[in-house]
């Protein structure tokens, strides 16, 4: 792993510990991400992770940044950041990729994420509604949500076919 690809890393887990949203990303699954992704480095004040479906969309998956007051001035934190997010929405255009996801904003002003979804719309794109299915890291958790679709999907086959006989007698 390179430099940039390690910084990047490490910037990545820092974001994440403290908020302990998710766990670490490890050097298997960080590799994974490599593969299908580019990582975009402002080293040292932000690195994102943009994944890229050919040439419909490019999605920003993560985008910590250095802590603000601590490292530098959040204005000068904040519009590094802008300026990279713009260069990658420049590169994807010119690569021919027709949309730039951001991962989603919340249009509640109450939110506490509210400023979040200022700051994306502040780019002046498009909310479109799209039906996400997020699967959690737990395995028995994520199992026995399997298990319960799976019987949804029997149990609405069921009558779909009992509805259909009582139509045909």
């Amino acid at each position: 792993m390179d430099d940039h690809a390690e910084n990047s890393l490490r910037l990545i887990n820092e974001l994440i510990d403290p908020g302990n949203y998710r766990r670490s990303m490890g050097p298997e699954e960080w590799t994974r991400s490599l593969v299908y992704s580019d990582v975009f480095d402002g080293r040292p004040v932000a690195t994102h992770i943009v994944r890229v479906d050919g040439e419909s969309r490019a999605r920003a998956l993560l985008a910590p940044t250095v802590r603000r007051g601590i490292d530098l001035p959040g204005s000068v934190v904040g519009a590094l950041n802008r300026y990279l997010l713009w260069h990658e929405i420049e590169h994807y255009r010119r690569r021919g990729v027709r949309y730039f996801d951001f991962g989603g904003v919340t249009l509640d002003r109450q939110s506490p994420l509210y400023s979040i979804a200022r700051f994306t719309l502040s780019f002046g794109g498009e909310v479109v509604e799209e039906r996400v299915v997020g699967l959690t890291g737990d395995l028995p958790l994520r199992l026995s949500l399997r298990a319960a679709a799976g019987v949804k999907t029997l149990l609405d086959q069921w009558r779909v076919r009992h509805h259909k006989n009582e139509c045909d007698h």
